[in-house]
């Protein structure tokens, strides 16, 4: 176990997924974490009941609110949902969008420091008028759940029945219109002898936008489609290694854990070209970027007829993502965690001063 010279007392991470929806990347950002930073030997805990040290929260629902209210010690938000990630994600937003944003805005403001996980996501955040400093940190990634074997890639293909000479793409998200996934479904469409699979489901049942689409998008899927449904993050690996490559034609993300993850397993990476992406990945050049369903099918067939260029596709992602290993960014966080409970300690005391005074 790596150590660490002494931090704050505790920390308690929050999460209402713990006992709501999980399966999506804000619980495996918030499950990631807490591994890394109980490596670093310190107390962590998950939803327990303290009122002291630092409290992290990661969801945005009343329980979260609740928690930031009555917390007497260092109070810190990861900004991981912003307006615009609700919209192709649940239904109403046009109606709810304006009520949620005030919400949003106050429980943001509650906290002393607010956690953007990508430029991108703060810009959003800031846009919305919150006051509270927004510092980016991006999200930990335990590497080793994803690291690739020759060995693994083997069982893993032979496990889901891909031959030598079979071509797989991969894709993994909820089944909602911001993933892009009429767009996936094309592009298998337009490649018949490629194998396609996605991963993820409709985790919000009813309040998931576009559900009645999405389930008719599946049962008109080709022959070479693969919907496999919700699995495990372990299960998500496996896939990842007995792929050759990972498309994401997402159209809002505020990070992308999927497609670092798959980038840690060893992936060339087809993406929506998006500004919060060259911010993640550090430059346009980690993933082949393209807009529209021609731009994807050219870029996963030139990697299908070239290994050369497969293979440096590959690095090229692998490589930019190795700054999001789990105790780096763990550690990092710590250190954030000690310079605010600092500053808020100081701007306290000259609050009670000015009270004095006046």
């Amino acid at each position: 176990m790596n150590t660490r010279a002494p931090g704050p007392s505790r920390i308690n991470h929050f999460s209402e997924s713990v006992y709501t929806v999980q399966g999506h990347g804000v619980h495996t950002a918030f499950t990631d974490l807490v591994s890394a930073q109980r490596r670093l030997g310190l107390e962590v805990g998950v939803n327990e009941d303290w009122r002291d040290g630092v409290l992290h929260v990661h969801t945005v629902g009343p329980t979260s609110l609740g928690r930031l209210l009555r917390h007497r010690g260092l109070r810190v938000v990861s900004a991981h949902v912003t307006p615009g990630s609700l919209k192709g994600s649940l239904n109403g937003v046009r109606l709810y969008g304006g009520i949620f944003t005030t919400y949003l805005r106050r429980l943001y403001d509650v906290a002393d420091v607010v956690i953007a996980v990508s430029d991108g996501a703060a810009a959003e955040v800031r846009e919305m008028g919150v006051r509270t400093p927004v510092v980016v940190v991006p999200n930990a990634v335990v590497t080793e759940t994803f690291r690739p074997t020759p060995e693994r890639r083997a069982e893993a293909r032979a496990a889901l029945g891909l031959s030598a000479d079979d071509f797989a793409v991969l894709g993994v998200g909820q089944l909602q219109p911001r993933k892009g996934i009429e767009e996936f479904v094309e592009c298998a469409r337009r490649m018949p002898d490629v194998r396609f699979m996605w991963l993820g489901d409709c985790l919000f049942g009813a309040m998931s936008d576009g559900r009645a689409r999405m389930k008719r998008v599946v049962a008109e899927a080709p022959a070479n489609m693969d919907f496999a449904g919700q699995k495990t993050r372990g299960e998500v690996a496996r896939y990842c290694w007995a792929s050759d490559v990972f498309l994401f034609p997402s159209r809002h993300e505020t990070f992308g854990m999927a497609p670092v993850e798959a980038a840690f397993a060893g992936l060339p990476l087809v993406m929506r070209d998006l500004p919060v992406f060259t911010g993640v990945f550090g430059s346009d050049q980690a993933f082949l970027g393209a807009q529209t369903v021609d731009g994807f099918v050219d870029h996963l067939t030139a990697l299908r007829d070239d290994p050369a260029q497969r293979r440096l596709a590959a690095g090229r992602a692998s490589s930019s993502v190795t700054r999001y290993a789990g105790d780096a960014i763990a550690a990092r966080m710590v250190d954030l965690y000690e310079h605010w409970t600092a500053h808020t300690a100081q701007r306290s005391g000259v609050l009670r001063r000015e009270v004095v005074r006046g």
